[in-house]
Order: C-alpha cells, then sequence, then structure tokens
C-alpha cells in the first residue's frame, strides 16, 4: 500500500478534527460517561487519557480552570439562566452537522461551531501518536481542502450519547464514528472517540470545545470499492 514510508507527522499534518466526530469534557462531566483527561508530561507532550493523568503528568483541565475563574458577568448569567440549552436541540446539531457533511457542505458545517471554539485531537498513527490543537480559522481550511470529503466511502455514527448539564447552561455529546478518509491522497479507515461541549449562542446550540482520538488503519477493500495501492 502506497504511503507506508510517510512520516507521522506529514499524516498528522493532513488530518483534521470533523465537527460531527465531536465530544469534550465540560465542567459538569456525569460519572456515568468516560471522561478523556488531557495530561502533560515532563516532556511537554499532551496525551488524551481515558484515566486520569498519572502522577508525573500535570492535570492541564485542572491548571485551565484555575487560570480562568469565572467573571461577575458570567456568573450572572449563569443564574438567570433565561435561554436553557435541551437535548433536542442539541440532537439537532449532531443531525445537521452529519448531513452537512454527507453533502461536503462546509459553510453548514462551521455554522455550528462557535468562532472562539477548540479542538484538541490525538491522532494514533501506525508510525506514532500525534497530538494536534485547532482553532476554528484552523479547521475551516482543512475542511475546505476537500480531504473530508472522498465520494463512495463509508460514514457511520456507531454511537451518540446527549447528557444536559444541570441549570441546563451546557451539554455535552460523547459520539463514536467509523469512517473512511483521504490522508495525503491515501484512503485510510479512521475510528473517532470524541467528547464535545455545548452552549447556547446568540439563542442557538453551538459547539465550543472538542476533544477527540483518532485512529488510522488502512482501509479495506470493500471500504473503497478498489484496493489501496
Amino acid at each position: 500500500m502506497r504511503g507506508r514510508g510517510t512520516t507521522a507527522s506529514s499524516l498528522a499534518t493532513g488530518l483534521y478534527v470533523i465537527a460531527n466526530a465531536l465530544l469534550l469534557v465540560g465542567p459538569f462531566v456525569s460519572p456515568a460517561f468516560a471522561k478523556m483527561y488531557s495530561c502533560e508530561d515532563a516532556a511537554g507532550r499532551i496525551i488524551l487519557r481515558d484515566v486520569p493523568c498519572k502522577r508525573d503528568e500535570r492535570n492541564r483541565d485542572a491548571a485551565a480552570a484555575a487560570r480562568s475563574p469565572a467573571t461577575t458577568p458570567t456568573r450572572v448569567r449563569q443564574i438567570e439562566n433565561a435561554n436553557p440549552i435541551t437535548e433536542a436541540q442539541v440532537q439537532e446539531v449532531v443531525d445537521g452537522m452529519d448531513a452537512a457533511r454527507m453533502r461536503g457542505d462546509v459553510p453548514a458545517m462551521l455554522a455550528y461551531v462557535a468562532p472562539d471554539a477548540v479542538f484538541e485531537v490525538e491522532y494514533r498513527l501506525p508510525q506514532g501518536m500525534q497530538f494536534k490543537r485547532f482553532n476554528k480559522d484552523e479547521y475551516a481550511a482543512y475542511l475546505r481542502g476537500g480531504a473530508e470529503f472522498v465520494d463512495g466511502l463509508a460514514f457511520q455514527r456507531e454511537s451518540t450519547t446527549i447528557l444536559v448539564a444541570l441549570a441546563a447552561r451546557q451539554a455535552e455529546i460523547t459520539s463514536t464514528l467509523r469512517e473512511t478518509v483521504r490522508v495525503q491522497g491515501e484512503v485510510l479507515a479512521r475510528v473517532t472517540r470524541s467528547k464535545s461541549l455545548v452552549e447556547m449562542r446568540a439563542g442557538r446550540p453551538t459547539i465550543i470545545l472538542v476533544r477527540a482520538i483518532m485512529r488510522y488503519e488502512a482501509a479495506e477493500r470493500g471500504n473503497s470499492g478498489k484496493p489501496a495501492n
């Protein structure tokens, strides 16, 4: 199969998180749902884990919370909560993202993402692991490059769970997606486990934070309709 010699760095550059594969860790995560921990080791390498950070690693979530206490206006907005979020509204985001992806409609996909949204993605490649952090503009540029939209290839949402926070200020989407994508011209199978944080912006639910773990492998002949070479 072509691309075996491609470096992990070049593959990771061509990879991007897909907004419909998202799920994020919010401050309200329920014990009933798996949390994704963002850890940093002594060498400064960021690792996303399903279990708490190791003793010699720094918990980046805790550090971020300590650096960014809520301002008084934010607390007031949370207390008033005049515009609560509902599970049905969040489901519309999931359905809308899926439909836009199937059409290859980039503007429609971006409409569900906040201008200040953050994407943290761990790519698990045969050559090794890569961690990337993106803003919306970087994510948009990747989508417009067309790498995510490959005609005739599979896209399947295997599971989705929506959890609305207490007081309905935010909601969490937890998903598993199975799909085929093109990376550096090579067709690959990808499984994405993700968490996305959604909150009301301008009267509509909007994705503000995404963390995802993506595992890549060679696509089977049946996924692409032709053998990989």
